[in-house]
């Protein structure tokens, strides 16, 4: 193999090990210590409870309209994808008065809102996001009066804005050493 072939397999690797959750606890379970949280918006223990049976989630019961959010650092004219899993606990057919929807900085995706909705089990969302500017916020907002939202998984991936964790680093150090050592060797 050549040595541009292995070095663009490298860069490759690397680039894609770069990509990854840009949230800071996005399943709930350090406690929710990453995310801030007003009124009705809250993170809870509920023991196997939440998405997949994990134990904490984001939840909206109850008025005014509550608040689960963070900042998230990216680079302006960069594509995200957002994606979450959402469960409304109401067990009526209708559900009046309960509101949800994510908030991407002042943009409110369409597809991403839930209004006077009735009970539903584990349901996935996801939205493609523009950053514009070098930091977004990631909120999610709503209420519930007859029951709640919880919400779980939160993922915020972008190729542009990911900080690589420090085995991601490793990975791709590793792979230019091994590229350096066989140059060494020929």
């Amino acid at each position: 193999m050549s040595r541009i072939t292995l070095l663009s397999l490298s860069l490759l690797a690397a680039s894609q090990a770069f990509a990854g959750n840009i949230v800071a606890d996005g399943t709930f379970e350090a406690g929710g210590a990453a995310w801030n949280t007003s009124d009705a918006g809250s993170v809870v223990n509920l023991p196997n409870g939440c998405h997949a049976g994990s134990n904490y989630c984001g939840q909206f019961a109850g008025n005014p309209l509550g608040n689960i959010n963070q900042y998230v650092a990216t680079v302006p004219g960069a594509t995200y994808t957002v994606s979450f899993f959402l469960k409304n606990t109401t067990i009526s057919t209708a559900g009046p008065n309960n509101s949800f929807h994510f908030q991407w900085g002042n943009l409110i995706p369409n597809a991403t809102s839930v209004f006077n909705s009735g009970g539903f089990d584990w349901a996935f969302f996801t939205t493609d996001v523009v950053a514009d500017s070098n930091s977004m916020w990631v909120s999610f907002q709503g209420y519930h009066n007859t029951g709640a939202f919880l919400l779980d998984n939160v993922w915020v991936e972008g190729p542009d804005g990911s900080v690589p964790e420090p085995s991601s680093w490793l990975l791709a150090a590793a792979g230019f050493a091994a590229l350096l050592a066989r140059r060494r060797s020929q």
